[in-house]
């Protein structure tokens, strides 16, 4: 008797990785041999301050950006853009038709897709101007909305929402703790006050280097001590 069918396990993994910039006559280590698997269904949030390389992990997680040395894998593991990120759309084209195409671009159904969008940021008339047109908020808004409308099994945030509208901001928060019970949210902060509530495990990217700890609280503690030097530095 055939044992049962297993489905291959959801996984991202940094393997090694290593990312260096040439910036004003300088070589700037932003990664330095980082390695890490992100397994699915697990949330994990990584601190740093500014400049610390996080927005570097956001876009090598999805496939922005290649590093230097080391290799990125997604093992059966789709992922999100950014998902607060407004890199992918074209401006000379309408809302409609930009979620269609990123729709198609990902074989999913165009109509079930706009229709999702719509009811989560309400376009009303908007929908059919040309996304150029709009403020860079509602394009923000459009790509978050997009993003959860099309079922990733991993989310990369870089940073957290900052809105005025109340509204979308609770309506936004609901989506990723709902995205939490059945995908990845890899959350990239400097602001400690949301990791509890939306992950399971924490890392600090000080200076290119991603260290584990064995809860959140010891990661937000060592974080906060860097931030402290940071700032009297």
């Amino acid at each position: 008797m055939n044992a049962p069918f297993t489905p291959p396990a959801k996984v991202a993994a940094f393997e090694g990785v290593t990312v260096q910039y040439y910036e004003r006559g300088h070589i700037r280590t932003a990664l330095h041999d980082v390695s890490l698997t992100i397994r699915g269904g697990e949330s994990v949030a990584i601190l740093g301050t500014k400049g610390s390389g996080k927005s570097t992990f956001i876009r090598l997680l999805a496939n922005l950006e290649t590093p230097m040395v080391g290799r990125v894998a997604h093992h059966n593991m789709s992922v999100s853009w950014p998902v607060w990120a407004r890199t992918g759309l074209i401006r000379g084209m309408t809302v409609r038709d930009n979620i269609r195409f990123t729709a198609q671009l990902y074989g999913r159904s165009p109509p079930q897709v706009i229709r999702s969008v719509d009811d989560f940021v309400h376009l009303g008339r908007n929908m059919d101007v040309l996304l150029g047109a709009l403020p860079s908020s509602t394009m923000a808004k459009v790509m978050f909305a997009t993003a959860v409308a099309l079922n990733f099994d991993c989310y990369p945030i870089d940073g957290w929402l900052v809105t005025h509208d109340h509204e979308f901001r609770r309506k936004a928060e609901a989506a990723l703790q709902d995205l939490r019970s059945r995908a990845s949210l890899v959350l990239a902060t400097s602001r400690t006050n949301f990791v509890h509530h939306f992950c399971d495990v924490a890392y600090v990217l000080h200076q290119g280097v991603l260290t584990p700890y064995d809860t959140i609280d010891e990661a937000i503690r060592t974080f906060r001590a860097y931030s402290a030097s940071a700032e009297t530095a």
